[in-house]
């Protein structure tokens, strides 16, 4: 499976990773919306005043995860509005817009928010418009007040196969329990009080990393690796070079690299390994064996240790119905629909 790949024009410096991880397959655009000259910086753009869940309403909602289930569309409705498809993605921890969208919704620019660092010492940080949504609806679920960064997504058309207004993350995952049925391509919001057994599921604990959920996992010799799950990611797994160095990867048990391939992120680029992990488990869930891409080290130039050893995605993901249980801290995963 070839990776995702996203590129955010003309930037050198990747958006924070508490915002997004997307990696995307083909080649699309991440453009900032410029904000006006008067915009004020807005001192949290991830987040929303209030939700409510309506049980009347069906809990299953519109959704396309493509041809191979590398991704989740959503449709949700902005202010009453109909503006398009939205990318559902566990690794972005707030929720983007593009310009034609907010204007379709009669959204209001409220301030402006840094979304990368300088690419220079002469250069200023990036920049991007803020606007509010009075009120987002996904099925059951409405987010109140919520604050969307503007970023417009050009060229998804050969991605995904149509025009994307924008990206829900974590908004969406902190305020309902959302299972992703991956076997019957088919996504259910359910009320955070709402009681369910997960019968015959394996529920791990979720640790937040800077807004983002995280799970422990297992493979070759480490034991207690530490993951991002992201449904905005098409491979199976993907070691970070720090871990590869560290526990020797290249060369382990159960590790077999066959080729290589470039992943594009926000603007940077990283020739990375790809092959195969024998076994890869998630608490009691035998995962493997799957494709991996595995970072390179670089010897002795330093990297940033972020104490993330890689992350999960899609190519994991859609194999199970995962329930995301983030406002209770645990995820569970298996193979049939867990919540009645």
């Amino acid at each position: 499976m070839r990776s995702f790949k996203t590129t955010l024009a003309r930037l050198r410096t990747p958006i924070a990773l508490a915002f997004l991880t997307l990696l995307l397959v083909g080649c699309f655009a991440l453009r900032p919306v410029p904000p006006a000259p008067d915009l004020a910086l807005v001192p949290n753009a991830a987040t929303h005043a209030s939700s409510a869940f309506d049980r009347s309403l069906p809990n299953e909602i519109a959704s396309e995860w493509g041809r191979r289930g590398a991704f989740i569309l959503v449709h949700p409705w902005l202010n009453g509005r109909d503006v398009g498809w939205f990318i559902l993605d566990t690794g972005a921890s707030g929720s983007t817009i593009s310009a034609d969208a907010a204007a379709a919704a009669g959204l209001a620019a409220i301030g402006k928010t840094v979304i990368a660092g300088p690419t220079t010492a002469a250069a200023s940080p990036i920049e991007s418009t803020v606007y509010r949504c009075d009120a987002l609806r996904l099925g059951p679920l409405t987010l109140q007040g919520l604050s969307m960064t503007g970023l417009d997504v050009e060229h998804a058309s050969g991605t995904f196969g149509r025009p994307i207004a924008g990206i829900l993350g974590q908004n969406v995952f902190t305020s309902a329990i959302v299972e992703l049925d991956g076997p019957a391509r088919a996504v259910r919001l359910h009320a955070v009080d709402d009681v369910h057994p997960l019968d015959g599921a394996t529920i791990v604990p979720i640790e937040m990393r800077r807004g983002l959920p995280h799970v422990r996992a297992s493979f070759s010799q480490v034991r207690d690796a530490l993951f991002l799950l992201d449904t905005g990611a098409n491979v199976g797994v993907h070691v970070a070079a720090e871990a590869v160095e560290r526990d020797a990867l290249q060369e382990a048990r159960g590790i077999t690299i066959d080729g290589g391939q470039e992943l594009l992120t926000f603007g940077s680029s990283e020739r990375v390994d790809a092959g195969t992990i024998e076994s890869f488990r998630i608490g009691t869930l035998e995962c493997g064996p799957l494709r991996a891409t595995f970072g390179r080290p670089r010897g002795t130039e330093r990297r940033r240790d972020t104490g993330v050893d890689g992350r999960i995605g899609m190519g994991v993901l859609v194999r199970h119905v995962v329930v995301f249980d983030v406002p209770n801290g645990r995820v569970a995963l298996g193979p049939a629909a867990l919540v009645p």
